[in-house]
């Protein structure tokens, strides 16, 4: 019995297909650059709100598609979603979800810290909330996080001088205390 040009063809590029999805299957690092590209920039983008907006939803459909390959996110893309939601979305309430979410599953480490406080910074009382989550953190019960390791960094990070944190204090000071 022959094999048919066509069926030889097609078991060719059936296994090329399968050969080349295992080699180029995109992997959790892959996902996370390219959320984290999805990031670039965003604080000289001169854009507007619809590259913004933009940027979120290519973001998050990356996301979606990491899931949908079985892929769970770790620090480094709870990181970067939790950018997403707080930077490119404005939405500091799902931001602090996203952390939330990743203190389920992880110790929150520098970088987690840093991109939350990089979020809640935009405004005092989101920064009043930043304080409170970290206080948080750092009586809980459970497993409490020790922070001395990350004051330092993610201070001298997201505050390089006095003045520039003086200023937010005061800032977050001036700011009624929700009830």
């Amino acid at each position: 019995k022959g094999v048919s040009v066509v069926s030889l063809a097609l078991g060719v590029s059936s296994a090329a297909d399968d050969l080349l999805s295992k080699l180029y299957r995109p992997d959790r690092s892959a996902f996370v650059l390219a959320i984290e590209a999805c990031l670039s920039g965003v604080d000289t983008t001169a854009g507007g709100e619809e590259d913004l907006a933009s940027r979120a939803r290519v973001a998050l459909e990356l996301f979606s598609k990491m899931e949908a390959a079985g892929i769970s996110p770790d620090r480094r893309c709870y990181a970067a979603l939790i950018k997403v939601f707080g930077l490119l979305q404005n939405d500091v309430a799902s931001a602090l979800g996203v952390f939330e979410e990743m203190r389920r599953k992880y110790v929150p480490d520098v970088e987690n810290l840093q991109s939350l406080l990089q979020v809640c910074s935009r405004n005092p009382m989101d920064l009043r909330t930043m304080c409170e989550v970290l206080d948080e953190m750092a009586t809980e019960e459970q497993s409490p996080v020790h922070l001395e390791a990350f004051s330092n960094d993610i201070l001298m990070q997201l505050f390089p001088d006095a003045l520039a944190l003086g200023r937010v204090l005061e800032a977050m000071e001036r700011q009624p205390v929700p009830t």
